[in-house]
């Protein structure tokens, strides 16, 4: 996993963008709702959850345990909308007076960043960080993997390494599993 951080100074504030995927332009806007509501979206967490990183420790169950038990309460899920659905999420919570970051419960080992595979995160996060509501100079995003989000050009964002983990590759069934013993 490795930790990002962007530092920029924000513009005006607007919440809808622009995305090209493909050589096509998708219009997207990001919304944003208290943590505290994350019931009233674990399905379209987990729908995004489920076309992305496919993991439990990102699973809407997950989060919300999470949530419920290592949250301030202050927390903010950011939604990255298209007329089919998110493309991207996040929970964010407030550092200091301008800087922010994905809320990171230590028994996490992943940070709560989730975005369809074909979207390139540095510009999914620049589009966040000009769509949030409030004032923000910096935005930490922590323990990504980068089999899941690649690494991005160290040329736009500042990126740490964090800890090194270990990987199995498994089968996608179980059948296919039985048969390789």
């Amino acid at each position: 996993p490795w930790v990002s951080r962007v530092e920029t100074l924000m513009p005006k504030y607007k919440n809808t963008s622009q995305l090209t995927v493909h050589n096509a332009n998708i219009g997207y806007h990001w919304e944003f709702l208290p943590a505290t509501e994350f019931a009233s979206v674990s399905d379209k967490w987990q729908s995004l959850c489920d076309r992305s990183i496919r993991s439990p420790l990102l699973s809407a169950d997950f989060i919300a345990v999470s949530l419920q038990h290592f949250g301030r309460g202050d927390e903010m899920i950011c939604f990255a909308e298209t007329p089919t659905g998110p493309i991207a999420a996040t929970i964010l919570q407030r550092k200091n007076g301008v800087v922010w970051e994905t809320f990171q419960a230590s028994q996490m080992p992943l940070g709560p960043w989730l975005q369809l595979p074909q979207l390139d995160f540095s510009t999914v996060l620049k589009s966040l960080m000009r769509a949030l509501p409030l004032p923000i100079m910096m935005l930490g995003v922590t323990q990504l993997d980068t089999q899941f989000v690649p690494r991005p050009d160290a040329s736009t964002l500042l990126t740490l390494d964090s800890i090194t983990t270990g990987e199995i590759d498994l089968p996608e069934t179980s059948a296919d599993y039985l048969r390789s013993l």
